[in-house]
């Protein structure tokens, strides 16, 4: 069902918010939630969203260029002190990048210089995958979240 419905942007792409809606009208019970916006604030909504567990495309540009990119994000990394988790970088899948070897990713995104406790998140972001580095902007991002019918029914006892 999902090729069929997604056979259209197959060649030419795809836009946050039209993958918003192939999910939604697929009804997976996931509710997709689109956020678009500056760059440091697409970064907290996606730490914010990782971190209750829900899976997170994020689309970014190069600086300076205006065709957009986007990414599964699977994970964040950062500095742990004490209780205090300080994430300075998204781990990425990228299907136009090179196969992930032995890892989990095949791509970074860094956006606080890691090591620091309390670096800011920068107006940038180093896009690094194996060929390549590239400064980038992040400009919007797709979270899938669980509707309260699959909870309702992820609950319940068989």
């Amino acid at each position: 069902m999902f090729w069929k419905r997604a056979a259209p942007y197959y060649l030419g792409g795809i836009s946050l918010d039209e993958l918003a809606t192939v999910i939604w009208e697929l009804n997976w019970g996931l509710r997709p939630v689109l956020f678009e916006g500056p760059h440091t604030q697409v970064i907290q909504f996606c730490e914010r969203e990782i971190s209750r567990g829900w899976p997170v495309v994020v689309s970014w540009r190069e600086w300076h260029r205006s065709q957009l990119h986007a990414v599964l994000v699977v994970g964040i990394e950062g500095r742990q002190s004490g209780r205090t988790f300080t994430p300075h970088t998204m781990l990425a899948l990228d299907s136009a990048a090179a196969e992930p070897s032995l890892v989990t990713y095949n791509a970074r995104l860094t956006y606080r210089t890691p090591g620091t406790r309390t670096g800011k998140r920068s107006a940038h972001a180093q896009y690094v995958t194996a060929h390549g580095r590239h400064t980038i902007e992040l400009v919007g991002a797709l979270s899938f979240r669980p509707t309260a019918t699959a909870l309702t029914r992820a609950k319940k006892p068989p």
